[in-house]
């Protein structure tokens, strides 16, 4: 009954490990939440409805069910749980009732990710793109905040701590390497970066960029 009143809400399909912390950081950005979970039995199933979030019990790949998340009035679609033929068929499903609505779905097989990419216009987490870079970032050595894809290239987020880098402003750090700053910190402090402040060695930057730009950078900082 509660999620019959939601208007401009998210429904999240799948209340696993991954749709639980989904559904954690959508309710950190103050976003109205309505999870379909087929286990009752599942142990965040209970956590979200202590958190205000409406769970409703079945398959989300029933229109009965992503009809009585009201999705009609929904602004977005998560397919988060883990088989993809489940969340394809949601995701159809979920067109099929309103075909504006914005989708976003998780899969395994990565060859299938990018045909429904393509032919649907509809964006793909492929488990295995995502995953990959965060293992081999592990084994060498850097300090991985955060891996995700935007349009079509993997952006790593991680830790610079600087030693041989020349001396100079964030900005003609950024324009030589290519690479985006989104933090930086020394001795003052830390905080968003001023394009006018000078990069020294101690300090240490997150930068966010792709795989070859971040190496091209530590190799640079290795000197």
């Amino acid at each position: 009954m509660e999620a019959s009143t939601m208007r401009n809400h998210i429904v999240l399909c799948g209340l696993g490990r991954v749709g639980y912390r989904i559904a954690q950081q959508l309710l950190a950005a103050k976003e109205q939440v309505v999870a379909i979970e087929k286990d009752g039995e599942s142990m965040f199933v209970e956590e979200m409805q202590d958190l205000g979030v409406p769970v409703l019990i079945g398959e989300a790949r029933l229109k009965k069910n992503l009809l009585q998340a009201n999705l009609e009035h929904a602004r977005a679609i998560i397919l988060a749980t883990n088989d993809d033929l489940t969340n394809l068929d949601a995701a159809l499903t979920a067109r099929e009732i309103k075909p504006e609505i914005r989708v976003a779905l998780r899969l395994f097989d990565e060859t299938l990710a990018s045909k429904v990419a393509s032919q649907f216009h509809m964006p793909v987490i492929s488990t295995s793109q995502v995953s990959a870079p965060a293992f081999v970032a592990a084994v060498t050595g850097r300090s991985v905040h955060q891996c995700f894809q935007l349009d079509g290239q993997t952006i790593h987020v991680a830790d610079l701590r600087v030693f041989r880098l020349p001396a100079q402003t964030v900005s003609a750090l950024q324009k030589q390497f290519g690479v985006s700053i989104v933090l930086h910190k020394n001795h003052a402090g830390s905080g968003l970066p001023d394009p006018d402040a000078r990069i020294q060695s101690g300090d240490t930057i997150v930068v966010a960029a792709p795989i070859e730009r971040m190496r091209q950078l530590e190799e640079a900082n290795r000197g």
